[in-house]
């Protein structure tokens, strides 16, 4: 009635909470508002002490369940992953939880969908028991198919016959790679063949394979074709509208096959060339390595090291930084 207003269902949010534009939403749950009354509002209260003005409070995706309702969520994934050299019988390892008080009756239905480069696949399981409340039960899905190299969009949703609270929380949709590795050395990639299995990504990434032509990188350093960023040549537009050059705010990388060190009893050298031009101290490159498929990545290397290693330790730690306006052998 607008009157009466009961304080604080919730424990208040107080002072700052993100810390940048790029932190995620924060979620608040409250399951007490049932014992008010069965027909009321809500209203969320905002309060300013300070004497400062620079400061924002935002609410969104306002919901309300009912308890006696399932709530099924996909706990955790950790199958299919990527790797080097899959096969055609790789498996899925799905996580289920009940995140709701009353017990989730079958049939409940967990659905894998796999686009890539063998086309589109569908693999089902259907779970035929219940799951009580707060439970997890593990689904395993056998025989995918990844044999084919390349990257594949994986969908996985799980379903149950009545409605679900939230229907967020039931899908996941993530990328994966199926590399291939070399066994072979001595190893040697100079691209005129093509990428020779390299791929590149990332965030706001420029990276092309072709004959660079920039206006201070002009030609590869062996043949015709390198890896390099700000697009193959001036041809290219940045998300700026500049050039030839690489974009603003760029965190990007092209990344090599498989090695398996496996036979080698000694020590390892990795030699390359490489051509930079960028700001000094504020963009560079470096060179990392990772042992579980890019879970973790370790860099190569310290700053100081000889035969033209990092110059530089303030761009993510080490980088080569700032101009090289010519070709220097890396060992």
């Amino acid at each position: 009635d607008g009157n009466g207003w009961i304080k604080d269902i919730i424990p208040p949010i107080i002072g700052q909470q993100q810390t940048s534009d790029s932190e995620a939403w924060r979620s608040a749950i409250s399951d007490s508002l049932n014992q008010y009354g069965d027909t009321i509002q809500v209203r969320f209260r905002a309060i300013k002490v300070g004497s400062g003005f620079e400061g924002d409070i935002s609410i969104d995706d306002f919901e309300v369940f009912d308890l006696n309702t399932p709530d099924l969520v996909i706990l955790d994934v950790l199958g299919p992953v990527s790797g080097c050299d899959l096969s055609a019988s790789e498996f899925g390892f799905v996580r289920l939880k009940n995140e709701s008080i009353i017990p989730i009756q079958p049939p409940i239905t967990l659905t894998l969908e796999i686009s890539g480069p063998n086309g589109n696949s569908l693999y089902t399981e259907v779970i035929n028991s219940s799951i009580n409340p707060g439970a997890t039960r593990n689904v395993f899905i056998s025989g995918i198919d990844l044999s084919a190299y390349g990257t594949y969009e994986v969908e996985i949703f799980a379903s149950i016959p009545v409605d679900d609270i939230d229907l967020n929380n039931n899908g996941v949709e993530y990328e994966i790679q199926n590399v291939p590795s070399v066994s072979a050395f001595p190893y040697n990639e100079s691209f005129e063949s093509g990428d020779g299995g390299w791929t590149a990504g990332g965030t706001n990434s420029t990276w092309a394979l072709g004959t660079p032509g920039h206006f201070t990188i002009e030609g590869a350093s062996d043949g015709t074709q390198a890896w390099t960023t700000g697009g193959v040549d001036t041809t290219f537009f940045n998300n700026a509208g500049q050039a030839g050059f690489y974009n603003p705010n760029e965190q990007s990388f092209v990344q090599s096959p498989c090695f398996n060190f496996g036979a080698f009893f000694g020590g390892i050298e990795i030699i390359f060339d490489v051509w930079y031009n960028s700001e000094f101290s504020i963009d560079g490159a470096l060179l990392q390595g990772t042992r579980d498929f890019g879970a973790t990545w370790e860099t190569v290397g310290i700053l100081g090291d000889p035969d033209n290693w990092y110059n530089d330790g303030t761009v993510s730690g080490l980088s080569w930084t700032g101009s090289d306006d010519g070709l220097s052998l890396i060992h």
